[in-house]
């Protein structure tokens, strides 16, 4: 790129003596990086840290503990003009800002926006959580990216990438992992039974399956069953995300399941749903 990025200690300290962290950058110009720089909004009275730069769109993302957030480490984005080679100010990206520490922010060529945080709701340590840009939607990453050790600095790009974390099996301290996405499709499979006799299954049933989006009608087979298969990789890039199931079958009541992330989550490629469906009691009138 023709930007390079660097967090270091500032030249000098706040009136407590304490360094704090700041973001220094480099211009290429004719082939060469200029002088490290630093950013406007750099201050003795805070730290400014953790940058990646989106090149597509000339945007800083950074944490930093500055006045205005929501307390401890928040992130932040500014946009740099390339003309007159100045910065906006700081904005908060306040749908992902809490009272916990949010740090390491990276960026996907789709538009989500990675970064870790010491949430309550978390595995433990620092935690990788994905922020759709343009859904505004929030998904904490499943196991094994997760630990419950401190996990970050997660890039993806494809069906492959890096990120940092102190779990047991490393080196020691802080090691970088790869990973890749599994892209073996997971295979589902509901069986109907009548609820009230389970041994008598329920053939020639509708039913319709909802996938970020997608749809697609089934009918069972004289075995009361009904397969359908959905692809490994936007299970893992949206693990948040359901699967809708609904069962239409004249004569019993009609119902709706979910299978849930989670399910998708625990590795398991061949997943059954033996789903009882209650038939519709007719009550007759009394005879006058």
């Amino acid at each position: 790129g023709n930007m390079f990025f660097a967090t270091r200690s500032q030249l000098r300290p706040n009136k407590s003596g304490i360094y704090n962290l700041e973001i220094a950058y480099s211009v290429k110009e004719s082939g060469k990086y200029s002088n490290l720089l630093s950013l406007p909004f750099n201050n003795s009275d805070y730290s400014v840290q953790h940058p990646f730069f989106d090149k597509e769109n000339n945007i800083l993302y950074f944490s930093s503990n500055m006045s205005g957030g929501s307390g401890g480490f928040d992130i932040y984005k500014a946009a740099y003009n390339v003309n007159n080679r100045s910065w906006s100010n700081p904005e908060l990206i306040k749908e992902i800002s809490t009272s916990a520490d949010e740090v390491f922010p990276t960026l996907d060529s789709k538009g989500n926006l990675y970064f870790s945080t010491t949430t309550v709701n978390g595995e433990g340590g620092l935690d990788i959580i994905a922020f759709d840009l343009i859904g505004k939607k929030l998904t904490k990453l499943p196991k094994p990216i997760n630990t419950e050790y401190d996990d970050f600095l997660f890039l993806q790009e494809g069906l492959s990438g890096l990120f940092t974390s102190n779990r047991r099996g490393g080196k020691g301290g802080d090691d970088v992992y790869s990973f890749t996405v599994d892209t073996t499709p997971y295979n589902i499979c509901v069986e109907l039974f009548n609820l009230d006799s389970p041994s008598i299954i329920i053939d020639n049933t509708q039913l319709d399956i909802n996938y970020q989006n997608r749809q697609l009608s089934l009918l069972s087979d004289e075995k009361g069953k009904a397969c359908f298969s959905i692809s490994a990789i936007s299970a893992f890039v949206n693990p948040n995300q359901s699967i809708s199931i609904s069962i239409n079958k004249s004569g019993f009541e009609s119902i709706t399941q979910q299978i849930h992330s989670l399910t998708l989550a625990s590795g398991n490629k061949n997943i059954t749903l033996k789903q009882p469906l209650k038939p519709i009691k007719v009550i007759m009138p009394p005879v006058a």
